[in-house]
C-alpha cells in the first residue's frame, strides 16, 4: 500500500518525526462490478516546514508551508486535535484536559482549511493566536493535523448496483501528519533532570537501546537534543549515541528517551559510565539544559 503522507526527512530540526505520522482515518470505499478494485487513493508526500510552531512573548502569528511532493494533485484537509504524549514519547488522542494540561483549540485561528496542491505546488498556512484578556498564564498546546483527501468521485452507490455486477469493498486508510502549536502566556519556569541509564532489549531487536529517563518540572515544555558519551577510565569521553528533537510536553514529568546503541559498544557500556547531557536545539541556543553522569545498569 502507498505512503500518502511522509514528513520530508531532510528537516533534522524537526520535532517528533517518528510520533507525529498515524493513522487518522479510515474511509470505507464501495465499488461496483470490475472497475471497483481499480479505484486507487491519489496523494504523494507532503512536506512540512517547520513541524514546530511555539508562539510567545508578543508574536501573535506565524506560518506554516506546505509542499506536494508526489505526481498527482492532491487534496488536503487541515483540522486541529488534542493529543496527549506517553512517557515513550508515542501519542494518543484526548477528548479532555487532564490536571495541568493546556488546550490551545480555543486561542487558534488558521486558514485556509482545505488546499489543493498540485505536484511541487506549495502552500502557506496563516495561524493566528487571540488571547482574552483574562487567559491564566501557563503554556497552551494542540495540533494541526495535514490530511490527504481520496478523490472518490468515480465510485457508485451501493443503494444502486448494477444488475449482475459483484460488489466489493475495499479500506483506504487516510494518513495524518500532526505538528504542535504551542502558546506561551505569562512568566513560565522550566527544569529538567536526567536519571535512570538502563540496556533494554526490545522483542525482536537485534541490539539493546540505552534507555534514559528525561524529567521536566515547571509549567513549559521541553525540546531539545539528548547525547551519551561513554567515559573511558582516563576520564576521556567518546560519543555513542545522539537523539535530536525531543520533547517533554507539560503535563508530563518523564520520558523514556531509547538511545540506539552500536553493536559494538554494547559490552562496554554494560557497567560503565556515561556522561548524559540534553540540550536546547541549535535554533534555539543550543545550550545545556541538563546533564547527569551515570552508571549502566
Amino acid at each position: 500500500m502507498k505512503k500518502l503522507l511522509a514528513v520530508s526527512p531532510g528537516c533534522r530540526d524537526w520535532a517528533n518525526r517518528a510520533s507525529t505520522v498515524g493513522l487518522g482515518a479510515i474511509m470505507l470505499v464501495i465499488g461496483l462490478g470490475p472497475s471497483g478494485n481499480q479505484q486507487a487513493f491519489a496523494a504523494g508526500e507532503l512536506l512540512v516546514a517547520p513541524t514546530r510552531v511555539v508562539l510567545e512573548g508578543r508574536t501573535r502569528s506565524a506560518y506554516v508551508m506546505l509542499v506536494n511532493k508526489g505526481t498527482e494533485t492532491t487534496t488536503f484537509r487541515i483540522s486541529i486535535v488534542n493529543r496527549r504524549m506517553l512517557e515513550d514519547g508515542a501519542f494518543e488522542n484526548a477528548s479532555s484536559p487532564r490536571p495541568g494540561e493546556r488546550f490551545a483549540t480555543s486561542l487558534i485561528r488558521y486558514a485556509p482549511r482545505r488546499v489543493v496542491l498540485a505536484p511541487n505546488a506549495p502552500q502557506t498556512i496563516r495561524i493566528l493566536v487571540r488571547k482574552p484578556r483574562d487567559l491564566a498564564e501557563g503554556e497552551y498546546r494542540s495540533h494541526l493535523m495535514f490530511q490527504a483527501i481520496p478523490d472518490i468521485s468515480g465510485l457508485k452507490s451501493v443503494e444502486r448496483p448494477n444488475a449482475g455486477a459483484p460488489m466489493s469493498i475495499r479500506l483506504i486508510p487516510i494518513y495524518g501528519v500532526t505538528i504542535p502549536v504551542i502558546i506561551r502566556h505569562g512568566t513560565l519556569k522550566l527544569e529538567v533532570s536526567i536519571t535512570g541509564a538502563e540496556l533494554r532489549q526490545a522483542k525482536g531487536a537485534s541490539t539493546p537501546t540505552l534507555n534514559i529517563r528525561l524529567g521536566r518540572s515547571g509549567d513549559r515544555s521541553v525540546h531539545g537534543d539528548l547525547q551519551v558519551e561513554l567515559m573511558a577510565s582516563s576520564g576521556a569521553g567518546r560519543i555513542v549515541g545522539i537523539v535530536r528533537g525531543i520533547s517533554v510536553y507539560t503535563p508530563n514529568r518523564t520520558r523514556w528517551v531509547r538511545v540506539p546503541i552500536e553493536r559494538a559498544d554494547v559490552a562496554k557500556l554494560r557497567g560503565g559510565t556515561v556522561m548524559v547531557r540534553f540540550r536546547a536545539i541549535r535554533r534555539a541556543g543550543g545550550q545545556i539544559l541538563a546533564e547527569n553522569r551515570l552508571e549502566v545498569r
